[in-house]
């Protein structure tokens, strides 16, 4: 029956019938909207509290070309990333006229299980409630490759976007950048999440302390990593000023909270740092930071990294001016 009506998403409204939708299904089952790590925009669970529907792509890594030269007025823009932004947000638009349409096929299925409920007790009812259970699972799984296809532009297989996350947190390393982070040690990390980098450079005999105030469950940080990450905010880095300062992947700015990034630059006293992620525009840290490191700091170095199709992470080293 899923199989017909996802059609009708296919080929059919906004994001907020979806939440509305998933309540109206009251089986303890409930749907969130968002931040999806290594793009830069809500994306929705029909349902399911703890499942992003954004996850489980097939992705090739291609390692990208160097962006910057010294001569370029700022190493956080260029032109791929640009491009890049610029399809982001066609894709935005897509995603979201993609997932209104599924939101009458989502209840659809919930009005054809309610009529096949009715006037039905006990096991019969207990059958109709197994069934639509497995009808919203195969419907979550091609919602979910849909979903990827927009957003990646390739083929979705289920768990591969986690599995990626999981191994790398939210940002793929290479050798060239571990190598180089490692010569810079001892370092500290903050935002460190499931702690996936802190334990690469471990291995190659980095004197690194890795933090992470734990207010966010990071992608893979629950995993066998997470042990080389121990609690602390921002305030911390105020007593690390003779560590190299790294921060992998930070989250863009909040409302409530503003930008971390930022605020480390406030809190770190030393000379040199490390940041991964997407320049400005991208899905990370602030024009605030940008505009901060671009003023007080010298770009030394950057190395070419690994991301995600449609992700435009790079690896730079600064040096205070």
């Amino acid at each position: 029956m899923w199989r017909r009506l996802i059609r009708v998403a296919r080929s059919a409204g906004a994001a907020a019938a979806v939440r509305s939708l998933a309540r109206q299904h009251g089986q303890g089952q409930s749907s969130r909207k968002g931040y999806y790590y290594g793009f830069g925009f809500g994306v929705l669970s029909l349902s399911g509290a703890d499942t992003d529907l954004g996850r489980g792509v097939l992705g090739v890594f291609f390692p990208q070309t160097l962006p910057w030269k010294p001569s370029t007025t700022s190493p956080f823009k260029w032109g791929e990333l640009e491009a890049g932004l610029e399809e982001r947000q066609r894709r935005a638009g897509e995603l979201e006229d993609f997932m209104a349409r599924a939101a009458i096929a989502y209840r659809n299925i919930l009005n054809l299980a309610s009529k096949r409920g009715e006037g039905k007790e006990d096991e019969a009812l207990k059958r109709v409630q197994t069934e639509l259970d497995e009808d919203l699972e195969g419907f979550r799984i091609l919602i979910q490759q849909e979903q990827n296809k927009i957003i990646y532009g390739v083929e979705a297989v289920e768990g591969a976007r986690q599995k990626y996350l999981d191994e790398y947190g939210c940002a793929k390393w290479t050798d060239e950048a571990l190598a180089e982070l490692a010569g810079l040690s001892p370092v500290v990390e903050m935002g460190a999440g499931g702690g996936q980098w802190a334990a690469q450079l471990k291995d190659r005999g980095c004197d690194i302390l890795a933090y992470d105030n734990a207010k966010a469950i990071a992608p893979g940080g629950n995993g066998p990593t997470a042990a080389h990450v121990q609690e602390g905010d921002v305030a911390v880095l105020a007593e690390h000023g003779s560590r190299a300062l790294f921060l992998c992947y930070p989250p863009p700015a909040d409302e409530s909270v503003g930008c971390m990034s930022a605020q480390c630059l406030q809190h770190y006293k030393g000379d040199t740092l490390v940041y991964v992620g997407e320049g400005k525009g991208g899905a990370n840290a602030s024009w605030v930071f940008f505009d901060l490191v671009e003023k007080e700091w010298e770009c030394t170095k950057v190395v070419a990294l690994d991301p995600f199709p449609q992700c435009y992470e790079h690896f730079y080293v600064f040096k205070r001016r």
